[in-house]
């Protein structure tokens, strides 16, 4: 052998040799690699690379470029996940070609820049399809990844937060996207967290979608007539959080015009039409829609003004959820939502001052169970407001009101909520607990705690303790004082109590379930003290006080029957008024009146008086009067005090004035009048003035609520009495009225001194 062929030989035998130790650091490294990210996929390693026994496998921090590495029959894998790769890497469309029993398929966040065309086209079981977090790969990518998809068990497909790069422009989902995935099952789309801008795809092309995820996209309606929105009628679940969406928060947030896409063509081929509006003009959203989750959205964003109210129709809306969304201006009613169980609008970010719902917001819900308005700023509304706030949902279950700096709440709130198991209140600033829970025979759970409660009413205290069956209670974070009825919750067997403090004695006591016995005793004997000390002290003060009223009724009631009654009728007898014998009677000579009639009556009655009375006697007294110089000043015919009084003069002084210069006083007699204090001091002053005085009762009066001279007149003298108009017609009823106006109308002249056959009729 010569020299040259020596030599060859030795360079083939070294290749040899060192391939072989190449190779075997290459696997080694391969190996320490692989147990770095997958320890526990029941794999091994071996010079030909990686064999897998699991139906799962779960790559963790790894590289993608790890499945190439994979060798022998992959037909036991089922579930392939991945996850964190570092480098830029695009999905090849052989990558997948092994896994013909794949199921499902998520890789997250693996900075994936491109999919190659038909990259999924041999995996037909599968059910699972995430591509998510991949903030470089675009839309466009992605459907072309589905040339040749055949996966007609596919159910879910997830390419949320892809295409979201701010250097990257907005993105369409265009129609071969939707057609590539017709021939599949597909119940769930989430395109989420994308730059999503406009669909132009129909929704008609997956006639099995019942989820869709749109939130955090800049989706703002499709700029054609394809249907959008509108056309999904058999979505059940859709979720549009922090829609529109801006990475600066909501003051980026521009209004949304009304979305293009949801227009009809009509036979011009014209878009007029309005989709999602019926003939009443009430939103339609599909009638198997269950959910609509619209959390951290600006609600004034949409086309819709929502604070004037809406109607939504042919909807079996279930769950509605808006919680952390912007609000500058209280919502109108919603109306049409007959069917929703959970309505959730938990903390949302307010722009005003003033409430945010009108107190009948949830009347139009009447199958409410689950209510939850957390930091709603429900301290805004009135009491009698938050009383009426769930009082029509008689399905309620679940209440959350913690949060709203609530100081009190009524009494009957949940009279009405007999369902109610769990209701929060924490987190408010309630002093007292004093709200009925008797109704809430089927409560589980009471969350108290975070309040300034000191005092829980024992009403309470024996309701929950009464149930028979376990009830939890939170009382923690409060400024309870420790008492026998407080303690009570910590020996029930039924009721679970959260550990709290109160103070005994000027100490902050840890209480729970296994308070002390000595302790417990101690509060109670102290409390039964003091109860009766209360109760002794009570009786002793009731008795007391009895016998006071007692003295001070006895003494007035014989200062007023000797020193009133009797008094006022025996020394003003001569002005009583006795109808057949008024024209006899004289006015005291020492006077000069200026006027014709003070008029006296109860202010509740001015209404009556000055339409029924004080007009028609005016006109009749003018009338009569023309000859005098009465007629040049029609305000000295009948004197009131709310036309006369001046504004500031003392009233005692100003009513004694006007009595006295009046020819005669007519008091207009009715319940309000005798109740009245100031009505019974003008009939004394017009009686202790020697002034004529013509009582006028309004209705038949119960003699036993007259006193002193109105007694005497009612009970001894012809009296003048209202006619009873009550079952005449309007003309009658008036007739008697100026009969008897006529009446007094020509008593009043006789005072005045006018001739005896001046007739008083108009």
């Amino acid at each position: 052998m010569d020299i040259k062929s020596y030599a060859l030989g030795l360079l083939f035998i070294s290749a040899v040799f060192f391939s072989g130790i190449f190779i075997s650091i290459t696997n080694a490294s391969f190996c320490e690699d692989y147990e770095k990210y997958s320890a526990n996929n029941n794999c091994t390693c071996d010079v030909h690379g990686f064999k897998c026994y699991s139906n799962t496998l779960k790559l963790v921090s790894g590289d993608l470029s790890f499945l190439r590495h994979l060798y022998g029959d992959h037909d036991t894998i089922e579930n392939l996940e991945t996850a964190g790769n570092e480098d830029a890497f695009t999905i090849s469309s052989s990558i997948f070609l092994p896994f013909i029993n794949l199921k499902t398929l998520r890789i997250h966040n693996c900075n994936i820049v491109d999919i190659e065309p038909g990259a999924f086209r041999s995996l037909h079981r599968l059910e699972v399809l995430e591509i998510s977090g991949n903030s470089n790969l675009t839309l466009d990518s992605v459907t072309k990844g589905l040339i040749l998809l055949n996966s007609p068990n596919l159910q879910m497909f997830n390419i949320s937060g892809n295409h979201n790069a701010e250097n990257l422009p907005g993105a369409f989902i265009r129609k071969p996207m939707f057609e590539r995935l017709s021939n599949t099952s597909l119940k769930s789309l989430d395109v989420s967290w994308t730059r999503l801008t406009t669909l132009l795809a129909p929704f008609d092309l997956l006639p099995h979608l019942e989820t869709l995820n749109i939130s955090g996209t800049l989706l703002l309606g499709s700029l054609s007539c394809l249907s959008t929105l509108a056309s999904l009628s058999n979505l059940s679940y859709i979720a549009i959080d922090h829609w529109p969406f801006f990475p600066r928060g909501y003051d980026s947030i521009r209004l949304s015009e009304e979305p293009h896409g949801l227009f009809k063509r009509n036979s011009n081929g014209i878009c007029t039409q309005r989709k999602y509006l019926s003939d009443r003009g009430c939103l339609m959203i599909g009638e198997r829609c269950r959910t609509l989750q619209m959390r951290f959205i600006d609600l004034d964003s949409f086309f819709l003004d929502l604070s004037k109210g809406f109607c939504m129709e042919k909807n079996n809306m279930l769950n509605h959820v808006a919680s952390n969304s912007r609000i500058s201006k209280q919502l109108g009613l919603i109306l049409g939502l007959d069917k929703l169980k959970l309505f959730d609008m938990s903390n949302p970010e307010v722009l005003f001052r003033g409430p945010l719902i009108k107190p009948n917001m949830f009347y139009a819900m009447p199958s409410l169970e689950v209510l939850r308005l957390a930091g709603f700023h429900l301290n805004r509304l009135s009491n009698e407001h938050i009383r009426k706030l769930v009082s029509r949902n008689y399905n309620l279950t679940e209440l959350d009101i913690s949060y709203n700096e609530l100081t009190k709440l009524p009494k009957k709130m949940f009279i009405e909520n007999i369902f109610l198991e769990y209701l929060n209140i924490s987190w408010n600033k309630l002093t007292v607990f004093e709200t009925d829970l008797s109704s809430c025979v089927h409560l589980l759970s009471v969350d108290l705690q975070q309040n300034l409660l000191i005092v829980i009413d024992v009403i309470i205290v024996q309701h929950f303790t009464s149930l028979g069956r376990n009830i939890e209670i939170n009382l923690n974070g409060n400024e309870l004082e420790c008492n026998c009825n407080l303690l009570t919750f910590t020996k029930d067997v039924n009721v679970t109590i959260t550990p709290f403090r109160c103070s005994y004695k000027g100490e902050s006591k840890l209480i729970t379930k296994d308070v002390s016995e000595t302790f417990f005793q101690n509060v109670c004997d102290a409390q039964e003290q003091i109860n009766s000390m209360i109760i002794l002290l009570g009786a002793t003060l009731g008795v007391l006080g009895t016998a006071l009223i007692i003295i001070a009724a006895v003494i007035i009631y014989r200062r007023r029957k000797s020193s009133i009654l009797r008094k006022s009728v025996q020394e003003n007898m001569p002005v009583v008024i006795n109808l057949t014998d008024s024209n006899r009677l004289e006015e005291s000579p020492s006077r000069n009146p200026k006027f014709v009639v003070f008029l006296a009556y109860c202010s509740k009655d001015a209404e009556f008086v000055l339409k029924k009375i004080y007009e028609k006697l005016n006109l009749k007294l003018l009338q009569l009067l023309k000859d005098t110089a009465y007629v040049n000043d029609p305000d000295h015919l009948i004197i009131i005090y709310d036309k006369h009084f001046l504004a500031g003069i003392d009233i005692d002084e100003i009513c004694r004035v006007a009595i006295t210069e009046s020819h005669v006083t007519v008091a207009v007699v009715t319940d309000n009048f005798l109740e009245s204090s100031w009505c019974n001091l003008e009939v004394k002053m017009a009686i202790s003035s020697k002034v004529p005085l013509l009582p006028l009762f309004i209705t038949k009066c119960d003699p036993k609520k007259l006193t002193g001279f109105l007694r005497v007149v009612y009970e001894e003298k012809v009296r003048l009495l209202w006619p009873d108009t009550s079952l005449l017609d309007e003309t009658l009823a008036e007739a008697e009225e100026n009969k008897l106006l006529d009446t007094l109308c020509s008593h009043i002249i006789t005072y005045v001194k006018l001739h005896k056959d001046m007739s008083c009729k108009m």
